[in-house]
């Protein structure tokens, strides 16, 4: 009898997270909503994402969590097209999206490189996995912040530097978000983003490309939908 009533609450409960609802979210300091169905806890089919920075809506496809296919991002009443390809990796056990399209793969024992096809916005997202440089060190996570403005300082870049930190339990995360001047005055937005996974492992996101505020709406959905070892690295859901 027992047996019977744990099924029956499963189900319950399963069929409840796959009907249509509407959720408050939060991306560190950003609030916003969102209107779809989830399916073990991840997005699933069609969705709505209101308000993600901007006064916009997005519309589009999710499949297992990650972004697909065509979506339309509706902003002052002016609708955007943007595509988004699903990225994986069995290696690494790596999922994510990009938007743009994927113009090569670049491969070491612990970064994937991924160069988008040419857009205004991002050049280059890179997913970094135990870095062998930092965990030999045992790096303090923010020990990163520190060496990331060495390096830049060393190769002669100016820089402004905003960030957020966040913990959740026992994790912290990370995103340091720069603007960068090269030494002839060229400009562009850097984001790094990094924790710590369950495992122990220190996984980092850095995302490049021009200097605008789309730039940083792209690097945020790409973290937020973004799973490695089938764990997602940044859930926005609130528990």
């Amino acid at each position: 009898m027992k047996n019977i009533f744990v099924i029956i609450f499963l189900l319950v409960f399963f069929s409840c997270s796959d009907s249509s609802k509407i959720y408050n979210l939060k991306f560190f300091n950003i609030d916003f909503t969102a209107e779809g169905k989830r399916h073990l806890f991840n997005e699933e089919g069609q969705w709505k994402i209101y308000n993600f920075l901007q006064n916009s809506v997005d519309s589009g496809e999710y499949k297992d969590g990650v972004r697909y296919g065509d979506w339309t991002i509706k902003k002052r009443g002016v609708l955007q097209p943007q595509n988004w390809t699903i990225v994986e990796n069995s290696e690494f056990k790596l999922k994510t999206n990009i938007p743009f399209g994927v113009d090569s793969l670049k491969y070491s024992d612990y970064f994937i490189k991924v160069l988008l096809n040419q857009n205004d916005y991002l050049s280059i997202v890179t997913f970094i996995i135990d870095n062998p440089d930092n965990k030999n060190r045992k790096v303090d996570l923010e020990d990163i912040f520190i060496e990331s403005n060495k390096f830049f300082l060393e190769n002669k870049y100016k820089f402004d530097v905003k960030r957020m930190n966040e913990k959740k339990g026992f994790r912290a995360y990370y995103l340091d978000e720069y603007l960068l001047k090269d030494s002839l005055n060229n400009q562009f937005y850097y984001l790094h983003f990094y924790t710590r996974l369950n495992s122990g492992k220190l996984f980092e996101v850095t995302c490049k490309g021009n200097d605008n505020f789309d730039s940083k709406i792209l690097s945020y959905k790409i973290i937020m939908n973004t799973f490695l070892e089938n764990e997602r690295v940044y859930s926005p859901f609130i528990f």
